[in-house]
């Protein structure tokens, strides 16, 4: 599976190089914690983790960029005290981001700190059915179906050094996970490193 991603990740790369040759690219992992605002979902003090791979791409790249994302991202459906990112996953996603990328300012020639503003839309590629509103509080209150997709609002602070970059993404999300459960959107918090190129 890891070489498919590979796959489609390098013909991407390609792809863009070869038409627009003023593009930057980025490839990132990193673990992300997820909060939803209704308690039932998440209830305090719990989170549901996971760990996202992705691609970046800066098109006229001069301190104010477009910025392109294509991501891939686990996420454990029942929310738990346990920071577990890499257990097998009960819910994969596929999210694209567009918006705008800015440099805030540099430290020096190979370091700089940055920015980002960017809509997003998630979709849900695969999940367990058996863990979708398996918690008490959750079936007792009709959790039951899922959406097949959600949207957001992306933010963040980065940190670019070098061909490295460091980043902390937060996404406020606007649209609820679970049908028909209005409260039940999911807010994103994201650690990622990647290779810039």
């Amino acid at each position: 599976m890891a070489s498919i991603h590979f796959k489609v990740i390098a013909l991407t790369i390609l792809v863009f190089n070869t038409t627009l040759g003023s593009a930057q690219f980025t490839i990132y992992g990193g673990i992300s914690n997820i909060y939803s605002r209704d308690a039932l979902v998440t209830p305090k003090g719990q989170s549901h983790t996971g760990y996202v791979t992705g691609l970046n791409i800066r098109m006229l790249d001069d301190g104010l960029c477009f910025l392109f994302t294509g991501e891939y991202g686990t996420m454990n459906l029942l929310a738990s005290e346990k920071q577990d990112y890499f257990k097998k996953p009960e819910l994969t996603y596929l999210k694209g981001k567009v918006g705008l990328g800015l440099d805030l300012f540099k430290i020096s020639k190979k370091l700089k700190v940055r920015t980002k503003f960017q809509g997003s839309i998630l979709y849900i590629n695969s999940y367990d059915e058996k863990k979708v509103g398996a918690g008490p509080a959750l079936k007792e209150s009709g959790y039951s179906e899922l959406n097949e997709a959600i949207g957001g609002l992306n933010t963040g602070l980065g940190l670019t050094f070098g061909i490295l970059d460091f980043d902390f993404e937060y996404e406020y999300g606007f649209y609820n996970i679970y049908y028909a459960r209005h409260r039940s959107v999911l807010n994103f918090y994201n650690f990622t490193a990647g290779l810039r190129f």
